[in-house]
């Protein structure tokens, strides 16, 4: 079974049934998001797990983790892709189209400010939240940066509230 379809830039959503392994996601039209090479939307939920930190899925439901939050780029080691964000639930990350851009548009950032899984770089971050800022606008960019704070709040992360404090801080003395 497949089927595609198209919706707004986000070029062909794809669900395919491989063997028993269902496989979702789509391609950002590289024109859309002025890109040389498309980028790729998959889901891949072991790897959301692994870079986060998170043992088993249930741990996002006990703490109250909003999934789309997590996210992460990709260079492609492929000619034909600029990269790949990788999330952990299609579906739910294409909920709300106004959220999926910010998240999208912040990603993309990370082609011009990359940062390894395991290190923290705020001017990299604050920079890739320009971008989503200026692409899909202020709110998306906010609503992801309050989430963010709120999940830290959540988990008692100091860290992750005193980081999305002084990126939300960035985007709101632009």
């Amino acid at each position: 079974m497949s089927k595609s379809f198209n919706w707004n830039g986000l070029g062909k959503h794809l669900f395919r049934r491989i063997n028993s392994m269902d496989c979702i996601g789509g391609f950002l039209c590289p024109d859309a998001y002025n890109l040389a090479k498309p980028v790729g939307i998959i889901e891949n939920k072991k790897m959301i797990l692994d870079a986060h930190g998170l043992l088993k899925p249930d741990q996002m439901e006990v703490n109250g983790i909003d999934c789309r939050l997590l996210s992460v780029f990709c260079t492609s080691l492929s000619d034909e892709y600029e990269g790949f964000i990788v999330v952990y639930d299609y579906e739910k990350f294409c909920a709300d189209p106004e959220l999926m851009e910010a998240i999208i548009w912040h990603e993309i950032g990370h082609l011009i400010n990359p940062v390894n899984l395991d290190s923290v770089d705020i001017d990299a971050e604050i920079a890739c939240d320009k971008m989503a800022y200026d692409n899909a606008g202020v709110n998306g960019i906010v609503t992801l940066l309050n989430k963010t704070i709120e999940l830290g709040k959540q988990l008692g992360n100091t860290l992750l509230i005193e980081i999305s404090n002084k990126r939300l801080s960035a985007i709101l003395n632009l």
